[in-house]
């Protein structure tokens, strides 16, 4: 029997590298400079004042690895109050960093995972305050023709800025539609 199981898992794992081979799931050959705007609508948020948009720009570099720096403001989510003020929204400045992989034909499907480092403003950024928090980001995009990309993001953040309301600290989960232009191709790989 452990004879039978140790072909067994050899069998498989044969069977995992062809089929990591036939789909050519390899790390990217070409290197970009890159711009990405994730959105997503609040219309069933239930910590959202009202429906609005959340907005995320980011821009930097894409290979093997990824580096981007960004920029977050989400104006309808609910806050609580500052120095007898009510503030609402946030705005947050990021560093994401990670890996890439691609597959298919013309690995025209490009998934990244990787780690952010943030710095979240509560109210206007004179008059805030501010927490940094880091969090956990994946990515699935799907690039037509090397240059514009469309696809999906999530993120998973240990919110220390929910401490500026006197509010419990918690990891939040968020997904994003995701657009991205490979603005200048680096490398000729």
């Amino acid at each position: 029997m452990k004879n039978f199981k140790k072909k067994l898992l050899v069998f498989l794992l044969l069977c995992f590298t062809v089929l990591v081979k036939a789909q050519s799931i390899q790390f990217p050959k070409q290197e970009y400079l890159v711009a990405k705007l994730h959105t997503h609508y609040h219309f069933l948020e239930t910590n959202a004042n009202y429906p609005g948009l959340n907005y995320v720009f980011e821009a930097g570099y894409s290979g093997k690895m990824y580096a981007v720096l960004g920029f977050e403001r989400f104006s309808a989510l609910k806050g609580g109050v500052i120095d007898g003020k009510k503030i609402n929204g946030y705005t947050s400045f990021n560093f994401s960093t990670g890996i890439n992989i691609t597959h298919g034909h013309r690995n025209q499907f490009n998934y990244n995972a990787g780690i952010r480092l943030v710095k979240a403003y509560r109210g206007p950024i004179k008059e805030s305050r501010f927490r940094p928090f880091i969090g956990w980001e994946a990515a699935a995009i799907y690039q037509f023709k090397n240059r514009l990309g469309i696809g999906i993001r999530a993120t998973i953040d240990n919110r220390q800025d929910q401490d500026i309301f006197n509010w419990k600290i918690n990891n939040v989960f968020s997904s994003y539609l995701s657009i991205t232009y490979n603005i200048i191709k680096l490398s000729n790989k």
